[in-house]
């Protein structure tokens, strides 16, 4: 096995003058006293992990995060307050029902919450009500809002076949 080459890098000196009368850089030689394998034994290496442990390790992290990503989307949202709460005539809140007389609504939920975003962006820029939009959160309690917006899809007839159509009540 050939040696690594070192390279080095010489500067000229800081005061400008030239000394190209030095001799070149020698690289020191090896150490000819390194302890080295016998013929039969294996040369040693860096410490190197078994692959096993370090699959092992991945895995273990992997569930774990598979795991909290479990737990997050199947545990209870935010405790329900059972406090009285004081409301609020100004105040509206816009929530979303589910159709329970339509089947096929869950498709038109990211237009039910651009409608709502534009209902509420409409509301508190040009009136003086404080509206909240409720439909792109899970929480489903109290609030202090005196009027309640809801937006659900309803199953009716129109031409002959039952379409789901938006309803907005205030």
């Amino acid at each position: 096995a050939q040696a690594p080459q070192i390279a080095v890098i010489m500067h000229e000196p800081e005061d400008g003058s030239e000394e190209d009368d030095e001799t070149p850089y020698v690289p020191p030689r090896r150490a000819s006293g390194a302890p080295s394998a016998a013929p039969g034994e294996k040369q040693p290496r860096f410490y190197r992990r078994p692959t096993f442990w370090v699959w092992l390790a991945f895995l273990a992290a992997l569930s774990v995060c598979v795991a909290f990503v479990g737990i997050a989307t199947l545990s209870q949202r935010v405790p329900v307050s059972t406090m009285p709460v004081l409301l609020n005539p100004r105040d509206i809140d816009i929530r979303i029902q589910g159709g329970e007389s339509c089947s096929n609504w869950m498709p038109q939920l990211s237009y039910v919450v651009g409608v709502s975003e534009l209902i509420t962006d409409s509301l508190n820029t040009y009136s003086t009500f404080l509206v909240h939009d409720q439909t792109n959160y899970n929480y489903s309690g109290p609030s202090n809002s005196g009027k309640s917006l809801y937006i659900e899809f309803v199953n009716q007839r129109h031409y002959r076949a039952q379409q789901c159509f938006l309803s907005v009540r205030l």
